[in-house]
């Protein structure tokens, strides 16, 4: 019976069915290749984010590797600079324990005192007083000699230090026994409105206080100024009553007279 016999499938509809099939799944695989491509892109933009990081870190470790060997430079030349000026200083310590520079006379007092021979000796004036920088040179004008002279607690330790020079002929000292001096301070109305003008040297000095009388006995009369115009207008408007000495080291001499 043909009744009982399978039927043969519809091709149209078959063909329909692979047709709609077929369209499904290329739009799945649409579907997957746009994903894939943003993908593809979002990695390649991470891509090249990580790659410009990676330029910006290797950038600043080669800046601060060049900055690091900049550094290590400047500590090797500060290194070679510590060891030229501890050199000095070295050579500048022993000048000032062999008192290099004093005279013969008063290098060996100093001897004498440090061996304990002589007693009561407090040194020179120039250990005894400290300026600043900018004061230095006017400082060693207005001292001049006396900067050797070397101050003794009084008149009887002076006596012992030129008997030692006498007996050992090593020449002349000048001694300042602080029992003796007396300050001698400028006052004068007026000085300190002066153009140009500094202050007395003696208050431009720094000292014990012990050494007040010897300091200002042979600086409290003696002006500073800043330039040689400047001293000669104030020794004008004082008639030369008192020394003047520039930064520079000129000098108005009380009297009038111009040493420089």
């Amino acid at each position: 019976d043909r009744a009982d016999l399978p039927r043969e499938p519809d091709v149209a509809l078959v063909r329909a069915e692979d047709h709609a099939a077929a369209a499904a799944r290329k739009m799945e695989t649409e579907e997957k290749l746009a994903a894939c491509r943003s993908a593809l892109s979002a990695a390649r933009e991470e891509a090249q984010s990580c790659q410009n990081t990676l330029a910006g870190y290797a950038l600043r470790r080669k800046t601060r590797e060049e900055k690091a060997e900049k550094l290590r430079q400047e500590l090797r030349d500060c290194g070679v600079q510590i060891d030229t000026v501890s050199s000095r200083l070295r050579m500048f310590r022993e000048m000032e324990r062999e008192y290099e520079g004093y005279s013969k006379a008063v290098k060996f007092v100093m001897q004498q005192a440090q061996s304990g021979k002589l007693r009561n000796i407090h040194g020179p004036i120039s250990r005894l007083i400290q300026t600043d920088d900018r004061y230095s040179v006017a400082m060693e004008i207005a001292l001049g000699p006396a900067m050797q002279h070397i101050v003794v607690s009084a008149e009887e330790d002076a006596k012992q230090a030129i008997g030692q020079l006498k007996l050992h002929d090593v020449g002349r000292a000048t001694f300042l026994p602080l029992s003796a001096m007396e300050s001698r301070v400028l006052r004068e109305k007026g000085l300190e409105d002066c153009p140009g003008y500094i202050g007395l040297a003696s208050a431009l000095v720094r000292f014990e206080e012990r050494y007040r009388a010897v300091v200002e006995n042979l600086l409290g009369r003696t002006v500073i100024a800043q330039t040689l115009d400047d001293a000669i207008r104030i020794a004008r408007r004082y008639q030369n009553r008192f020394k003047i000495v520039t930064l520079d080291g000129q000098v108005m001499n009380a009297g009038g007279s111009m040493t420089g």
